[in-house]
């Protein structure tokens, strides 16, 4: 997910995929979770009306009529949204007296949720302004108010990044796809790791931003996600390579780190054994252990591996340097390994 307060033109850049569902707190604003989908591809040139309030199914239990985001249960009610052929991306009127310096944005890639949070209670102006949209990337709208602030949340139809700019009086969003803006796409999950883990993946992504290589970073406490879940986002997002890191309690090595990978499943030329080989070459101290019972691993369909850092090494990330280093080594191999999957 990521967080942005609007200012005139502003592209979301290269975002790390990582998974962090347990382990130390995590700030709300890397939190997500499910959301129901609605076909609309139909509506093209009408007004769509969504009906009535939804039913979730979360890791908290179902809940009805709201959204989970992290910890927060939200209330949110059907907006119109208008559909035209001749619109690309999403446009959104500007409520008077707000500037776009006033409105918070964030990009929840693996629910495919674009949230704008107005404040003050706008939902009246909302309710009486018809948002526009393309149908083939933009599929509903739901309003809801939180934290005295009014919540509009844009259900998109895929992966985007977002461009956005002042146009009169309304936002206009142009949405890209991820593989129209990067050479190659990465996903880190660090699902079980906390704010170190989380630090050393941003570590990673400011390192590889500027080589064109898109990294994704998602899953923060409360997110609900589940390991399939995760498994079928990088399926859509039609990641290249996967890279868990995880913290673990676990006997063994002092300061030792195992990288598991998926024996099973075999990639031809450059797969999870030629992966998990390059991440050990890299970190060093490393040993390789067969993973294929692991329930994320065993549904990933490009090459992936898994970090797991036991007690000691978690120790060891409390050092900024120790992070620091890691994570250039973990960029290291992921910018060999994507290289060794495009000779192959």
């Amino acid at each position: 997910m990521r967080r942005e307060w609007l200012s005139g033109w502003m592209l979301t850049g290269a975002i790390v995929f990582c998974m962090v569902s347990t382990g130390s707190a995590v700030s709300f604003a890397r939190a997500n979770g499910e959301i129901l989908a609605q076909n609309g591809n139909e509506n093209a040139g009408r007004t769509l009306q969504a009906a009535g309030w939804r039913r979730e199914q979360t890791d908290t239990g179902a809940l009805h009529g709201g959204r989970l985001y992290g910890e927060r249960q939200i209330q949110e009610s059907s907006l119109s949204l208008t559909f035209t052929d001749e619109e690309t991306g999403l446009k959104i009127p500007l409520p008077p007296k707000l500037e776009e310096k006033d409105i918070l944005m964030e990009n929840y890639y693996e629910t495919q949720d674009i949230l704008l949070i107005f404040p003050g209670d706008v939902r009246g102006f909302f309710e009486n302004h018809v948002l526009a949209g393309n149908p083939e990337q933009v599929q509903e709208a739901y309003l809801s108010w939180q934290d005295e602030a009014t919540w509009l949340r844009i259900r998109l139809r895929d992966v985007y990044e977002y461009q956005c700019r002042a146009e009169g009086e309304a936002i206009v969003l142009a949405l890209e796809k991820p593989s129209d803006l990067y050479d190659s796409m990465v996903i880190l999950d660090g699902d079980g790791g906390g704010e170190q883990v989380w630090d050393m993946m941003e570590r990673v992504q400011a390192r590889l931003e500027p080589e064109g290589i898109g990294v994704y970073c998602t899953g923060a406490q409360g997110s609900g996600l589940t390991e399939y879940d995760r498994a079928a986002f990088a399926a859509q997002l039609r990641a290249d390579l996967v890279i868990g890191l995880r913290t673990a309690s676990q006997a063994g090595e002092p300061y030792g780190l195992c990288i598991l990978y998926n024996s099973k499943y075999f990639i031809p030329c450059f797969g999870n054994a030629q992966l998990a080989l390059v991440l050990q070459q890299h970190i060093g101290g490393a040993y390789l252990a067969e993973g294929e019972e692991d329930p994320f691993l065993a549904n990933i369909r490009v090459p992936a591996a898994a970090l797991v850092m036991d007690d000691g090494m978690q120790a060891l990330l409390a050092e900024e340097a120790y992070r620091e280093k890691i994570a250039d080594a973990i960029a290291e191999a992921i910018m060999e390994a994507l290289a060794g999957i495009q000779i192959s």
